[in-house]
Formats: structure tokens, sequence, C-alpha cells
């Protein structure tokens, strides 16, 4: 399993709204549309906004596996908190840099989600909340 998707499912598994069918949260398609993100519910229809063609689908039922919505900053520094590793967080620019005396400094860029960071972030965010769990 890689780094990325194993901090994904260990916040996921911390804060268990992450999975909630709310709005903006993403769920699996079909092959030719694979990720639908949840809008609403609606008298008896589940709105779901399909990315690649701009447009809204109506269903009665969702039978398909719930990705959940995006990983942000909040999340990772709620699941920090709950671990009590020692983390100095400091904000410079558009960047939050976590800092730790085990594991060394790395960056966050502001307004993007968990996926969307870099690698070395991913890696370092995996090696201060899952490597010695």
């Amino acid at each position: 399993m890689n780094k990325l998707k194993e901090l994904k499912e260990y916040i996921q598994k911390e804060i268990p709204e992450i999975l909630e069918l709310k709005f903006g949260c993403e769920i699996t398609g079909d092959d030719k549309h694979p990720k639908l993100i949840y809008v609403g519910f609606n008298s008896n229809q589940h709105g779901l906004f399909i990315p690649e063609i701009q447009a809204l689908l109506f269903v009665n039922k969702i039978e398909t596996e719930i990705i959940g919505r995006p990983i942000t900053l909040e999340d990772v520094l709620r699941v920090i908190e709950k671990n009590r590793d020692y983390v100095t967080i400091n904000l410079i620019g558009d960047y939050l840099l976590f800092q730790s005396q085990r594991i060394g400094t790395k960056s966050w860029k502001l307004g993007l989600p968990l996926d969307q960071q870099s690698e070395e972030t991913t890696n370092f965010l995996w090696d201060l909340l899952i490597r010695d769990k």
C-alpha cells in the first residue's frame, strides 16, 4: 500500500465524518465517469455532480462506494493533536510549516487537500502519524 493511501485511510478512521454522505463527498462512479460528487438530497432523489462533463445526475439510490470528502489541513491538525505528537507549526506565506524534532520540517501548501500536497509532505505526515504505530 502506498503512503498516501495508508495515510488517508488512517485519517478517515480517526475522523469518521470524512466518509459521511454530505455535500462535497466523493463517491465511485462507473468506467465512463469514475468519480462523482454528492451535492444533496431532494425529495426522493440524490443529486450527483459529474466533474468531467459539468453535469448533474439524479438517482433514487446510491449503490457505490463512498470515497469521502477531500482531507483538509484541519483534518490533519486534528489527528496530530489526537496523537499528542509534539509538532511546531509556523505560517510562512502560502505555506504552513510542520516541524518535528523527531522527523524534521515539511510544508503544507495552503488551500490544497492532502492528495494534492507534495510527496515529501505526504511522507513526512506518514512518518509522523503512522510509522511507529
